[in-house]
């Protein structure tokens, strides 16, 4: 058999380890260093006043143009000089292409193979009437003449068409007639 003798177990220190001390933050005790006056510092979105923000609103647009420009020339420098690298080495490079002036969509004044424009059978129709014609009733009138058209919903074109040619006059809320020429 084996001789067991038993040990005591070791001690326990009763002392405790403190945790060490975290780093003061912000401005010590004393000092004369004080905050900044709030008048210097920028008042919050919600605090400007209308044109406080158009001012900000357009600063940030320059800034915001000023990078893409800068962003463009660097990029069109890097890619000319890629062309350059790929031009000695004996291949070909594109040219950088511009934006297109070109405008999109048919010319104005086109019938899109209409016989006859809005605007004129517009001004058809109300010529009939003295009084003018609020556009609920031109659409009816359009609908019923079968105007040719692949829109589901007149109201919108016939609006748009009265407030953006001069060939017609507002007479009151909602009525319209065609200008009498002088």
């Amino acid at each position: 058999m084996t001789d067991r003798t038993e040990t005591a177990p070791a001690p326990v220190s009763t002392t405790t380890v403190e945790a060490p001390a975290k780093p003061r933050r912000g401005r010590p005790p004393g000092s004369k260093n004080t905050a900044k006056a709030t008048s210097t510092q920028k008042p919050k979105f919600g605090d400007m006043t209308v044109a406080q923000l158009e001012r900000e609103v357009a600063k940030r647009k320059r800034q915001v143009e000023s990078f893409q420009n800068q962003r463009r020339k660097a990029l069109i420098r890097e890619l000319t000089a890629a062309d350059k690298s790929l031009a000695s080495l004996g291949g070909t490079s594109t040219k950088v292409a511009k934006p297109s002036t070109k405008k999109v969509g048919r010319p104005k004044g086109s019938t899109n193979g209409k016989k006859i424009t809005l605007a004129s059978a517009m001004i058809k129709f109300m010529k009939r009437r003295t009084k003018g014609m609020k556009v609920k009733q031109i659409q009816e009138a359009l609908i019923k003449a079968e105007y040719p058209t692949k829109s589901k919903n007149l109201y919108p074109l016939i609006a748009q068409t009265l407030r953006n040619t001069d060939l017609f006059v507002n007479v009151s809320r909602g009525l319209y007639t065609v200008k009498v020429e002088k």
